[in-house]
């Protein structure tokens, strides 16, 4: 008995473990279909919040015109529009009670049911009589934002929407192949355990018919016949029991593969995105859900019926079926089909070729995407205009991703613009690689940033691929392009007009025999360095500066050979002084010294090695034997009282000038040896 009890434990084993596998299937398929049922009543939720939002809406249009008519006879003379007004509250508050809020979008429902009960209640004032001019301005406010984030949340939920549908039609693309794997699984264990126990079976009456024909034959002895015999038939009574069972798991297994199809079947039906199932081979129709019946206008479909007559071109369809052989799946697959209402539409196709009912299908995912072609075919045909509009504008312009920093697009204007050599592609590369100034693309970008990502007349320096750079003004504006984030550069030349500029300022702010700074200038920087000092109390002085006879230079020499002593006299004070200080030429043969952060005592010093390098100085000039010598004579004021202005400071300068003149010239003298004090008494 040892070996028949063996072989019946092994054949008991095997299904077991055969129904163990179709469990963990079995579980997996209930999981899936609960994210699929998630899904769905994610969407039945999100589609209830979309329409009571549209009620919302329309009810508030209502209102308006209410409140419009009530106005129009005069702030609502008659008594039957005050009425309407207060049920036209009383349905806007009904509707802010009865708004759902999907999932994620809690926070914001509330506060539209907090303003819609706020648009009710004033509504109902202005009905009930009141301020009506405070009302109106209330109502107007309070109607405006709320008609704005019903609007805003009518997309938020069209794209939430849009969202979970995709969400289940790939869970249900995903219970597909696990219910399949089910049905497989358990006709295969069913079978298994058939074969199994008929042919244990078999065995048995076999051993059971041999036992016989040896006890006839006379081979053994009649007890041992016996024995034997009694042996086999407990084992045909254990083969017979055991093939009962199996026939018995049989039956519960594809019962519960014909449930499991059915609960397939219905999550299909559920599922948003239009499926169908078709035979590869004569195209017939195995299976179509009721979103694939809408799609293609088809009240009831028949099943075996030839999907080869919704193409457009019936030949697609054998294209589309090779190209699932060959690569063993499609996704995302463009095909022109045709409606049973006649009209083509472009849909986009997902394929995956399974195993159902024990014969080759292929399920297949539909989207209709023919607006969505119209729209880009638009896009392309206006990026088309685009371009040919920017290649023939005279202005350079230059797009640059945001993200990257990296060029997409340059003109031809501007290619010439940046002298970029043929063959140069440029294309791809950073945008600061044409930037001279770092600091200067920084303060761009601060300037972008505070006027919401629009630049105006920025100027800055650009940089050549040669090493060259020019003045460039840039306007900018930030914008999408084929779904990126992009700024729009114009770029204008004005490195002639900067050069301009600066020739005038030079022209307005420069002697121009001397080059140092003129009167007028030497004056505006005198005064802000004067207010300076005043402010902080520190220390200023000014030096007055004559170069001594100069008439008689003039009237013996040319006034040619006069202008080149003025010219060494300038650049003598120049070399004398540090680059904090400041010098002028006050006109003609005079010229004013300004020394920030300098006492009188520190001055003095200055004013007698200004005056020390004048007297050794000798200037050469054509046609004479000898170099000219000449002297200078100076006059000190430092900055003392706090009330004076910086015309008193120069103005002692210049009297203390004027002693030095009289003191024979050749000399320096100071404002305070000028003051009452320091007279003889």
């Amino acid at each position: 008995m040892s070996k028949p009890r063996l072989f019946i434990g092994k054949l008991l084993l095997a299904p077991l473990l055969v129904l163990l596998v179709l469990a963990v299937v079995a579980g997996g398929q209930i999981v899936t279909s609960l994210d699929l049922l998630d899904a769905v009543r994610n969407i039945d939720q999100i589609q209830l919040a979309l329409r009571a939002n549209g009620e919302a809406l329309a009810r508030l249009q209502e209102a308006e015109s209410a409140l419009q008519r009530f106005k129009a006879v005069g702030d609502g003379q008659q008594p039957g529009l005050r009425q309407v007004l207060r049920e036209e509250a009383l349905r806007l508050r009904a509707i802010s009670r009865g708004m759902s809020a999907p999932p994620n979008f809690a926070d914001a429902v509330n506060t539209d049911r907090e303003l819609l009960h706020n648009v009710s209640s004033l509504l109902e004032q202005i009905g009930d009589g009141g301020r009506l001019a405070l009302l109106y301005e209330d109502w107007r406010r309070t109607h405006d934002l709320l008609t704005a984030r019903l609007k805003g949340r009518d997309q938020s939920y069209h794209l939430a929407l849009a969202e979970n549908a995709v969400d289940a039609r790939l869970e249900a693309e995903a219970a597909i192949p696990v219910a399949i794997l089910l049905t497989v699984v358990g006709v295969m264990a069913a079978v298994a355990a058939s074969l199994a126990g008929a042919k244990a079976l078999m065995t048995s009456f076999g051993r059971l018919a041999e036992a016989m024909r040896s006890l006839a034959r006379g081979e053994v002895v009649a007890t041992e016949a016996a024995a034997w015999l009694g042996r086999e038939f407990a084992e045909v009574s254990e083969a017979l029991d055991l093939f009962q069972r199996t026939t018995l798991e049989k039956k519960a297994a594809l019962e519960a593969l014909a449930e499991s199809e059915e609960s397939l079947k219905r999550a299909l039906d559920a599922a948003p995105a239009p499926l169908a199932m078709t035979r590869p081979g004569e195209g017939g129709l195995v299976y179509a859900n009721k979103q694939c019946c809408d799609l293609f206008k088809v009240e009831k479909p028949l099943l075996g019926m030839d999907v080869r007559q919704f193409y457009t071109n019936p030949a697609d369809r054998d294209r589309f079926v090779e190209e699932i052989r060959r690569r063993g799946e499609l996704h995302e697959y463009e095909v022109s089909m045709r409606r049973a209402d006649g009209e083509d539409r472009w849909m986009l196709v997902s394929a995956v070729p399974l195993t159902y009912r024990g014969e080759a299908v292929i399920v297949l995912g539909y989207s209709d995407i023919t607006e969505r072609r119209a729209l880009l075919a638009q896009l392309q045909e206006s990026e088309e205009k685009l371009r040919l509009i920017v290649e023939t504008t005279p202005v350079p312009l230059v797009l640059t991703s945001i993200a990257t920093d990296r060029l997409l697009y340059v003109n031809r204007q501007a290619l010439d613009m940046f002298n970029i050599p043929p063959g140069m592609e440029v294309i791809g590369m950073p945008a600061s690689d044409f930037w001279a100034d770092p600091a200067g693309r920084q303060k761009m970008k601060e300037e972008m940033q505070a006027n919401h990502g629009r630049l105006s007349h920025f100027e800055t320096r650009l940089k050549r691929p040669d090493g060259g750079w020019f003045w460039a003004q840039l306007s900018a504006a930030s914008t999408d392009f084929k779904g990126e984030a992009v700024l729009l550069v114009s770029v204008e030349d004005v490195t002639k007009r900067r050069e301009l500029e600066e020739e005038l300022r030079r022209h307005a702010t420069t002697d121009f025999l001397t080059g140092i700074a003129n009167r007028r200038h030497f004056i505006d920087v005198a005064e802000r360095e004067f207010a300076r000092a005043k402010r902080y109390g520190h220390p200023l002085s000014v030096l007055m500066l004559d170069i001594d006879r100069f008439k008689r230079i003039n009237d013996t020499y040319g006034h040619p050979v006069g202008d080149k002593v003025v010219q060494a006299m300038a650049d003598l004070c120049r070399k004398s002084l540090r680059e904090i200080d400041h010098l002028g030429r006050m006109g003609g043969e005079e010229f004013a010294i300004l020394l920030p952060e300098t006492k009188a005592d520190v001055a003095l010093q200055v004013a007698e090695r200004v005056r020390e390098m004048v007297e050794e100085a000798a200037v050469a000039a054509d046609g004479l034997a000898q170099p000219i010598r000449f002297t200078t004579s100076v006059g000190l004021a430092s900055l003392k009282t706090v009330n004076q202005g910086f015309d008193q400071m120069l103005m002692q300068a210049d009297r203390a000038l004027y002693k030095a003149k009289q003191a024979g010239r050749n000399c320096v003298r100071t404002a305070a040896e000028l003051e009452p004090e320091n007279q003889p008494g």
